[in-house]
């Protein structure tokens, strides 16, 4: 089990065929010999400097630099191509070559699943986004000349769909003695466009009695979005 999920010997990789170029010739030449003449030039080649004829090694990035050096090497000794080659540890060992093995069909079987789950989630995401978003800064402004506390907001929007959108907006304050300022009661949105529409909150100072809430309902269509944040205050005690 461990040697199947750690290294597939059918998966095909940058190969050196051992049955084939062993034991080596070296520069002398020997007449039992391999076709590996012991060049090195399949070393001198790779961008990281490993020796493919040790077998598959992990920092091997399987760029076949060594397979066009060995194949022209081969050439000028009248060797055929493909001592070094792309090809399974199988298919140097047996000569035989199955494409379909139950790996395939596992990575085929999650593929669709993933692709299914990423189509879902398409089709489930919400097409606009909102939040409610207190100023930077100081959580409220008391003003001295007119007396009022003062909450800064930004009504966040995002239009998260591929077509142009008009949002309607509904505020409600929990403290009826409270007002508040808003450019319009409604916002187009390009697609995948945000804006940030300021609210400001304003109470007499003299009618203040402690934090309330505050909220936002955002409309699209039959879709609603209900966002809320506490307009705060100087303390009552």
């Amino acid at each position: 089990m461990c040697r199947f999920l750690l290294f597939d010997f059918k998966r095909g990789n940058v190969t050196y065929d051992p049955t084939r170029g062993e034991p080596r010739r070296g520069t002398e030449g020997a007449d039992a010999a391999g076709d590996c003449i012991d060049c090195y030039l399949c070393v001198a080649v790779c961008p990281t400097g490993i020796d493919i004829r040790n077998g598959t090694q992990l920092e091997c990035v399987g760029c076949s630099n060594c397979i066009d050096a060995c194949d022209a090497v081969m050439h000028k000794v009248g060797k055929p191509d493909g001592l070094v080659r792309f090809d399974s540890q199988n298919g140097i060992e047996t000569g035989k070559h199955k494409f379909w093995r139950p790996r395939l069909a596992l990575y085929s079987i999650l593929l669709v699943l993933g692709l299914s789950v990423f189509m879902a989630a398409l089709d489930w995401r919400e097409n606009f986004e909102a939040q409610i978003l207190r100023s930077e800064g100081r959580n409220y402004v008391l003003d001295e000349t007119t007396g009022a506390v003062r909450n800064i907001f930004f009504v966040r929007i995002a239009n998260k769909s591929s077509e142009e959108q008009t949002f309607s907006f509904e505020i409600t304050l929990e403290d009826g003695n409270a007002d508040y300022q808003f450019p319009a009661p409604e916002a187009t949105l390009r697609a995948y466009q945000e804006r940030r529409i300021p609210l400001v909150i304003t109470q007499d100072r003299a009618e203040w009695d402690g934090p309330f809430r505050a909220q936002v309902i955002v409309r699209r269509g039959e879709t609603q979005r209900e966002v809320e944040a506490q307009v705060l205050g100087p303390s009552t005690r």
